[in-house]
């Protein structure tokens, strides 16, 4: 189906110098990223769907500008979801080793907000984030 995440909002835990904290859509910088955070624990990106939508699948690019050490950044890592009528987040998917694109398909549930979020003390940025 057609990605979810396709020119909504989104925001980051924090901004790097340079980046943005919130946006729509997921415009490349010149590093092609579309956020940056500072260096922080458990730095998070978050799309607000507008409402609740059914989600079964989550795609992340990673950043892809060939340094491993960067890239290294984004790992481990979780997927959680909330729906509108909550205030709790769910986990459902995880990623341990660094990647370059990770998918991960799970039971279709009902979702308005899905984080991305780091777990350890890092900056994160990715490329693309895509929810089916």
């Amino acid at each position: 189906g057609p990605d979810l995440a396709h020119g909504k909002p989104w925001r980051a835990s924090s901004a790097h110098l340079g980046y943005l904290a919130t946006g729509s859509g997921q415009q490349l910088s010149d590093v092609g990223v579309f956020f940056h955070t500072v260096e922080e624990a458990g730095p998070w990106v978050e799309v607000d769907l507008g409402a609740d939508a059914p989600l079964s699948e989550v795609t992340l690019v990673n950043r892809a500008d060939g340094v491993p050490a960067l890239a290294a950044r984004a790992a481990p890592l979780v997927v959680e979801v909330r729906s509108g009528d909550s205030s709790a987040w769910n986990e459902v998917a995880r990623v341990e080793d660094v990647f370059d694109t990770w998918s991960a398909r799970f039971p279709e549930l009902s979702a308005r907000v899905v984080r991305v979020r780091a777990l350890r003390t890092t900056f994160l940025h990715l490329e693309r984030v895509e929810l089916r």
